[in-house]
């Protein structure tokens, strides 16, 4: 037996009516916020990862509130949280190693940055993103300098020259948040400077009509104290000439919801991509995590920077929320952690609960899923029918 076209049409629709008895989005979500984990699992193209960013966007997750990885057999670690990367050669031609977030860390940082802001007034992001912006085209304006000058002067003690800045590195400030520059001595050495928490040592200042150098030098730790205080100076020169010039920037105290989708998560070694953040996900661990104390020491702590959102030990978010895709025909599947698998609520999703998706290949549609419920008409048929008698 054979449906007509126009019968499975009629079949399918009254399957695609009842789609939300089956197929509960709304259900989905109210699950994933109660347990900030979800598992979404299936069999080959069912639409899993289709319905996970249906999930976010219905949970109101933008481009920048989103991000999706695939998990494989090579993924690791290094990828995932943090790892050491090979830098761009200096001026000398040399190469070295630093810390370098991975996705998910990265992602978190986002989100943990929207709760720290949703704390906080308008007026008082308005004027952190000012200064930023002004510090960022201040660092750009003196590598301008640079190239065209080849040097940018700065004042150190008493008002006297100090060493020019000779070289400025803009992309890596843009990366940490760390402002690393270069001076040539008299002695025709360069001195390489790193200044941290920038903003923070500043602003300790800016209510003083004069720097004292001495004072000054209290509030830092480190070496090169001069050419940190010159650096300074200069930009609170730059930053009360042109801080009426900054167009009001666009500020948000709105708590978003981060949804990270993890596709095929039974094909990573779990354990080698996770580490020691098994627990920082279990939804029990996220408000504690507002403690340091509570927060996990990765296999890197010792080389993140100390004006790092996680400088005190990573912690996930509560407003992060994680989608786990899974093929159920997989081999991989036995071999997940169960320590992993506790952490998360599943939801299966079977063929028939996702028919909507066939709406995306506009007019083939119809004829498709006239020709699938048949097809599945069909072997049901051939299912429930009895054996025959030899």
């Amino acid at each position: 037996m054979e449906l007509e076209p126009a019968s499975a049409l009629k079949l399918m629709n009254a399957l695609e009516g009842n789609m939300k008895d089956v197929i509960d989005i709304s259900e989905l979500i109210t699950h994933l916020e109660a347990n900030k984990n979800l598992i979404i699992h299936g069999a080959p193209g069912t639409g899993k990862t289709y319905l996970a960013k249906e999930i976010a966007r219905e949970m109101g997750a933008g481009d920048t509130e989103t991000a999706f990885v695939q998990f494989h057999p090579s993924y690791d670690y290094t990828d995932f949280v943090e790892g050491l990367r090979p830098t761009h050669p200096d001026s000398n031609g040399n190469i070295g190693f630093e810390r370098q977030d991975g996705v998910f860390k990265a992602f978190c940082k986002r989100a943990a940055q929207n709760l720290a802001d949703s704390e906080k007034e308008a007026s008082e992001l308005i004027t952190e993103k000012t200064f930023s912006a002004l510090l960022e085209d201040f660092i750009s304006y003196i590598a301008d300098t640079i190239e065209e000058n080849g040097s940018f002067p700065i004042d150190g003690i008493s008002n006297r020259a100090a060493a020019p800045i000779t070289f400025i590195e803009y992309d890596y400030y843009i990366q940490t948040g760390i402002i690393r520059f270069g001076l040539l001595t008299k002695n025709g050495n360069t001195i390489s400077v790193l200044i941290k928490d920038f903003e923070k040592i500043y602003q300790t200042f800016t209510s003083r009509t004069d720097w004292e150098y001495n004072d000054f030098k209290t509030e830092i730790s480190g070496v090169h104290h001069t050419y940190k205080y010159g650096f300074m100076k200069a930009f609170r020169t730059y930053y009360n000439e042109n801080r009426n010039n900054v167009a009001v920037p666009e500020v948000s105290n709105e708590q978003k919801k981060y949804v990270f989708i993890i596709d095929e998560i039974n094909r990573g070694e779990i354990s080698k991509i996770f580490g020691e953040l098994f627990f920082s996900i279990d939804p029990g661990y996220r408000k504690k995590a507002k403690k340091p104390e509570e927060r996990v020491k990765t296999q890197y702590q010792n080389l993140v920077e100390e004006q790092d959102i996680f400088s005190d030990g990573f912690f996930v978010p509560e407003n992060v929320y994680i989608i786990g895709t899974m093929n159920d025909i997989d081999r991989s599947v036995e071999s997940m952690d169960f320590a992993m698998r506790r952490r998360f609520a599943w939801a299966e999703l079977k063929a028939n609960d996702r028919l909507s998706m066939f709406r995306d290949i506009a007019e083939y549609s119809d004829a498709a899923l006239a020709r699938m419920q048949s097809l599945n008409a069909k072997l049901k048929l051939y299912r429930d029918s009895p054996l025959p008698t030899i």
